[in-house]
């Protein structure tokens, strides 16, 4: 578009900060062409020796890093023990890795920042690095690999698949507070995968783009979602001859919901006073996009430079963009826009923004339709410095309290838990509990029989303990009896043998009797002969040995 107007002064856009910063690289090809974009954000844009005659008319996100920053800081001194463990998720588009390596450089050693500078799927452009040691820090994901697979024909499933695969990632980190820095085509996906994947109770997700861009499971996963947006003044609450309301008035008349129509399209508002401006959701206050009057202010900023200019200078770009620059505070679509004199950035104030339900509006006697980033609504804001926080933010599980920081993660980048945290997200799954309690209930059954049978067991070990005392008294007894008797007997015994002893003493031993002479039979007597034989011829051996 820049190339096919060489001679344009100025252009309205783009939005995103990647084609700022692409288009701005094309300035020594078709001239120095002032940039008024609506909603580019990314800090380094505000460099004006690299992206020169470049304003924005949303506040850079240097704002918002310490705006998240002091959000840490305030729920740290809430929580006991503090949130000190953040995990990162990128995509590696300008936009996300300034995110992601503006909010490291905000917490300056606030929390540590886990991930280990996994690039999920792999082709990841830019890795965030630890600013002090250059290690590789957080999440990441290539932007370009996510825009491939949305345009396959089965992109619903690859797209589904992948988002369940970056929030593995998340949960290998075990922390339990998460900043997302991604488009809305992950975001779409990333949180319908944290909605049918998981309880969110315990968790924070600190969004850097509060908005929901997808459908109903989308909105249901990042329910107690907080972020900051810039403030913007509300229609509802704007003063009678604001510009707010003397705009949306204006576009009120001027659109429908029916002129979104097909059969509408081939009818153009500026030719047939009969034709109207499609509004998609059929409520004149609210666009499709948060941004949407920041456009409206970037034309007013525009039209309110040229205005102070004469008509040879309002074609010169640099005169244009120094008039930008000069610009006082004014009153645009979406409040007071005030612009930095050295940058051209927009020095507003931040909104805290909570992902809540709430009731759809009723707006001319009937039911509106409402916008899924309605659900985003202001809670706290952040200005001059100061963070105030309302009493009403809701985390996700729908609950007012903080989650807890019950990560321990190892030196590696969080590969531990803590026992606590462990226990509570095995019992967040319902198939979990419904087994444990029927092996509780197992157990109790179990230990139940084995109690009976070892009760039953003792009485029998009890009757024969005392079976075998009787036993026991009785052989005692017994052997009392008998040793008894033994001791008696063996006092007499030694009484005879005493009086033995002293009769021996006393009485002088008889002659030997000589043995009869017993009659022997005829044989035996040659066997008696012989051992008379035998016992005389021993009689004199002995007698001849003798001296």
């Amino acid at each position: 578009a820049v190339a096919a107007h060489p001679t344009a002064a100025a252009m309205i856009g783009p939005g995103c900060s990647n084609d700022v910063a692409d288009m701005a690289s094309l300035r020594d090809e078709v001239g120095r062409q002032v940039l008024i974009s609506p909603e580019s954000t990314a800090p380094l844009l505000g460099d004006d020796a690299l992206y020169p005659n470049v304003a924005r008319l949303s506040s850079p996100d240097s704002l918002g890093f310490a705006a998240l920053d002091a959000l840490v800081e305030h729920y740290s001194a809430v929580v006991p023990g503090g949130w000190r463990h953040v995990a990162i998720l990128y995509d590696d588009s300008l936009w996300g890795s300034s995110h992601a390596r503006g909010f490291v450089e905000a917490l300056a050693g606030q929390a540590e920042v886990l991930g280990g500078g996994t690039c999920v799927g792999g082709g990841c452009a830019e890795v965030v690095e630890d600013p002090t040691t250059g290690d590789p820090l957080g999440i990441g994901l290539s932007l370009s690999r996510w825009y491939a697979l949305a345009n396959k024909t089965s992109a619903e499933t690859l797209l589904i698949e992948e988002a369940e695969r970056l929030l593995d990632a998340v949960e290998k980190t075990h922390a339990n507070i998460v900043f997302v820095a991604a488009n809305q085509l992950v975001m779409a996906y990333f949180f319908k995968a944290v909605y049918h994947a998981k309880d969110p109770a315990g968790h924070a997700w600190l969004v850097a783009w509060p908005i929901v861009a997808g459908d109903v499971d989308t909105a249901s996963g990042m329910l107690g979602a907080l972020g900051f947006g810039e403030t913007v003044v509300d229609y509802d609450t704007a003063p009678e001859r604001s510009t707010t309301r003397r705009y949306v008035d204006l576009w009120s008349r001027a659109s429908s919901r029916g002129a979104c129509d097909a059969d509408s399209w081939d009818r153009d508002p500026d030719r047939d006073p009969g034709a109207k401006w499609c509004d998609v959701d059929g409520d004149p206050t609210t666009t499709k996009s948060p941004y949407g009057h920041f456009w409206v202010d970037a034309v007013l900023a525009y039209a309110l430079a040229t205005d102070t200019l004469d008509r040879t200078r309002r074609e010169d770009p640099d005169a244009l963009y120094e008039a930008i620059l000069a610009l006082q505070p004014f009153e645009g679509v979406t409040g007071t826009v005030r612009l930095d004199k050295r940058t051209g950035d927009r020095d507003g104030t931040l909104a805290l923004k909570n992902a809540q339900i709430i009731e759809a509006k009723m707006k001319d006697e009937r039911r509106l339709s409402v916008s899924l980033d309605a659900v985003f609504v202001t809670k706290g804001a952040y200005a001059d410095d100061e963070l105030f926080v309302d009493d009403g933010v809701r985390f996700p599980g729908d609950t007012q309290e903080p989650p807890e920081d019950e990560c321990c993660p190892s030196s590696g980048g969080g590969s531990n838990t803590s026992t606590a945290e462990a226990f509570r997200k095995f019992f967040r799954d319902p198939l979990n509990v419904f087994l444990v309690t029927v092996a509780g209930c197992a157990i109790l059954v179990t230990v139940a029989l084995l109690y009976r049978r070892s009760q039953r067991a003792a009485r029998e070990l009890r009757v024969v303990k005392r079976q075998l005392e009787e036993q026991l008294n009785d052989t005692r007894r017994q052997f009392e009896e008998e040793w008894a008797a033994f001791d008696d007997g063996s006092d007499d015994a030694r009484a005879t043998i005493a009086a033995a002893a002293r009769a021996a003493a006393t009485h002088r031993p008889a002659k030997p009797l000589k043995q009869p002479q017993l009659p022997v039979s005829p044989r035996l007597a040659a066997f008696g002969l012989r051992r008379r034989r035998v016992g005389a011829v021993a009689s004199s051996s002995s007698l001849s040995s003798e001296p």
